[in-house]
């Protein structure tokens, strides 16, 4: 439950993400990222509430690029579930967020929300290695690299319709 209260240890864990304020109640900062020949870099804040007694926080935000002219707004919720005795614990987390502008054509395909899944995935997989004492990987101080994120949307698709096929 602590580790969510260091609040630069969550960030550095984003991919593209970058704080530029910060307290226990709001933060504020940028997100980059590049979609083949489009950049962009979302500048916003949120704001946290979190509940000691229930091992739960919302995290609720919004931001924008001004060179694109998308908006995005979103609301985190986490809530931490103790596994085996207390020995493990599961982090519960829920993503709703909206995005318009240029890069909402994006989601028309669904790719953005296959995406978005994905980064959620790197994002826990980075916190997870905080958590055993790893280094995050290389993609928490990095800036979102779409083409990659692709390769492994395009990956999984593959794999899931051949995994289909040979039932």
């Amino acid at each position: 439950w602590n580790i969510f209260a260091d609040i630069p240890a969550v960030a550095a864990c984003l991919p593209g993400a970058a704080l530029t304020e910060y307290d226990a109640h709001a933060v504020k900062g940028k997100m980059s990222v590049k979609l083949g020949p489009i950049s962009a870099s979302f500048a916003g804040s949120a704001v946290i509430e979190r509940d000691d007694a229930a091992l739960r926080g919302v995290i609720r935000g919004a931001g924008s690029d001004r060179g694109t002219g998308s908006r995005t707004k979103g609301e985190v919720t986490y809530r931490l579930a103790p596994e085996d005795d207390g020995r493990r614990t599961r982090v519960l987390l829920s993503v709703e967020y909206s995005l318009q502008g240029a890069l909402a054509q994006f989601s028309r395909s669904g790719i953005a929300q296959d995406l978005g899944r994905r980064l959620v995935a790197d994002f826990a997989a980075n916190l997870n290695a905080r958590f055993t004492g790893e280094t995050p990987g290389k993609q928490s101080s990095a800036q979102l690299d779409f083409g990659r994120l692709v390769r492994l949307w395009f990956g999984d698709r593959v794999r899931s319709l051949f995994g289909r096929g040979g039932r």
